[in-house]
């Protein structure tokens, strides 16, 4: 078996804490911006008639809606197929990588997710899910797990199948589906593989915005201000409830990154000896009031037995000197009578 792929990528150890979430604050802004210039505005449908593959009919808001759920669903499957994979491995590669599966792809996949417009929001998570999934079978990362492997295959290509289930909710038929796949998606796969575990990568959004204008606009105008405040509302909730985990995932990485394999291990079996240790002196602790309790009263008995003894041996010996006393009057007065 070949060794895990390490990420070697330099941005890996300068990772910001909680960077998913910050990355949020200029979509809001730009966001809070774009809704006041369309404040009272209905949104205005796009022109399908050079997108043939596009159901002209398809809701907007429904799309919005299955691929913010989409998200939630990847966060969840990725985070136990991780945590699994970490709690199990013993090669410390194999667990680093399983952090950086989770602490990279869930918030890569959640601001695709979110993004303002619905088609370009399918196409930049469509394209992440499938390159996540070409990581693992073809790329840097097919060796990331070493015998888990298989699992983080698994949970990709379920995360694959789910997608196009939701792409397929705005194709005409699924010609049209896998036509637009291999039209955007293929293309931009082919070009733009991901280098490493890490999940830095270029968005599609940007081609698919030339794409779009240039065969007939696919993308739907700005919201209304409510949809708008809507979206950044549950980006929002989304976010803030992922944040502690998020945070604690990147100070474990740090800790890992900054001791040694080895060094890490026996800290860990040092503080578990410490923990033992410690609970070992506060039951002690608890005892010692008893115990001192018992040994002053064993103490004062023993005392009270040596002072009876003692007053009992002096008995005897007055006993005696009053006896030898009066058995030397006695001589004497029976020499006087004499």
């Amino acid at each position: 078996m070949s060794e895990p792929a390490l990420s070697t990528h330099p941005d890996l150890s300068g990772r910001t804490i909680g960077r998913g979430f910050w990355r949020a604050a200029p979509f809001v802004a730009v966001s809070f911006l774009a809704a006041c210039t369309g404040l009272g505005k209905q949104a205005v449908r796009p022109n399908l008639t050079s997108w043939p593959e596009i159901r002209s009919d398809y809701r907007v808001e429904a799309l919005r809606t299955s691929l913010r759920e989409y998200s939630v669903t990847f966060a969840a499957e990725v985070e136990i197929a991780a945590t699994a994979i970490e709690r199990r491995a013993y090669d410390a590669t194999i667990r680093r990588n399983a952090r950086l599966w989770k602490l990279g792809a869930i918030p890569e996949m959640r601001q695709a997710c979110f993004r303002p417009e619905a088609i370009g929001a399918l196409v930049d998570a469509w394209t992440f899910v499938r390159q996540m999934d070409q990581l693992f079978r073809e790329g840097s990362g097919r060796n990331a797990f070493g015998p888990f492997q298989p699992e983080a295959l698994e949970v990709s290509g379920r995360l694959v199948a789910q997608m196009r289930a939701i792409a397929g909710s705005v194709a005409v038929s699924p010609e049209a589906q896998a036509e637009l796949e291999h039209q955007i998606v293929d293309s931009w796969i082919v070009e733009h593989p991901l280098r490493d575990i890490t999940f830095v990568r270029e968005s599609p959004i940007a081609r698919f915005a030339e794409q779009s204008a240039a065969r007939g606009d696919a993308l739907q105008a700005v919201g209304s201000i409510e949809e708008i405040v809507n979206s950044l509302s549950q980006q929002a909730r989304i976010y803030v409830a992922d944040l502690p985990r998020q945070v604690r995932g990147e100070i474990d990485l740090l800790w890992s990154d900054m001791l040694p394999p080895e060094l890490l291990s026996s800290m860990q079996g040092d503080v578990h000896t410490a923990a033992k240790a410690a609970d070992s002196i506060a039951a002690t602790a608890e005892r010692v009031p008893g115990l001192l309790t018992q040994e002053r009263q064993a103490v004062l008995d023993d005392v009270s037995r040596q002072r009876a003894l003692v007053f009992a041996a002096i008995a005897v010996e007055r006993q005696r000197a009053v006896g030898a006393m009066t058995s030397a009057v006695g001589r004497g007065d029976r020499r006087s009578s004499r």
